[in-house]
Order: structure tokens, then C-alpha cells, then sequence
């Protein structure tokens, strides 16, 4: 049986390696941050449509009857289109056979 044990030098080890993961972690959201605020400096049209998409992600108000249509209207969108692409087959299909 292969029990690991937990010393103290073993401890010490898996903590390290937590801490390099979080280290890691925090290094990557660091530069995360500091490309959104070079890129808010540079104030350029683009970088303000990205800026603002961003913040519309962050803000995004939830209310269940507007995204209820959108995702109807969606819905609809899609059948109806799929629903013009199978007749289109089927009657191809109709005029191969004869």
C-alpha cells in the first residue's frame, strides 16, 4: 500500500506549490487589469467600443421578459430557416426521384 505521509517536509512542499499557483494566478490578473487600463489611456474609438462591451458584460441587468423575446425571436429565426433549408431539400429531393 503506498500511504503518503504527511511530514512536515512533505507539507511544505504541496503549500509551495499552492502558493506558486496563486502566485501564478494573481500574476495573470494583474496583467489582465493593466491591459485594460493601457488600454482606457489610449482612448481611441475601438478601444472605447471594446471598453464598453466589456462594461455592458459587467452591468448586464437581467430582466426575464426582454431576454425571454430575444431568445424567442432567436428561436424562431432559426426554425424558420431551417424550416425553408428542409423544404428546399425535400423538393429537390421530390425532383431527383422523378
Amino acid at each position: 500500500m503506498n500511504r503518503r505521509v504527511f511530514t512536515s517536509k512533505n507539507l511544505l512542499k504541496i503549500f509551495n506549490i499552492y502558493l506558486n499557483r496563486q502566485v501564478n494566478r494573481i500574476i495573470i490578473v494583474l496583467i489582465v487589469l493593466i491591459g485594460i487600463y493601457i488600454i482606457k489611456l489610449v482612448n481611441i474609438d475601438t478601444t472605447n467600443k471594446i471598453l464598453d462591451f466589456i462594461e455592458r458584460n459587467i452591468y448586464y441587468d437581467f430582466t426575464i421578459v426582454e431576454d425571454r423575446n430575444k431568445f424567442k425571436d432567436t428561436l424562431v429565426k432559426i426554425v424558420n430557416t431551417s424550416k425553408g433549408t428542409i423544404e428546399e431539400l425535400t423538393q429537390t429531393m421530390v425532383k431527383y426521384n422523378k
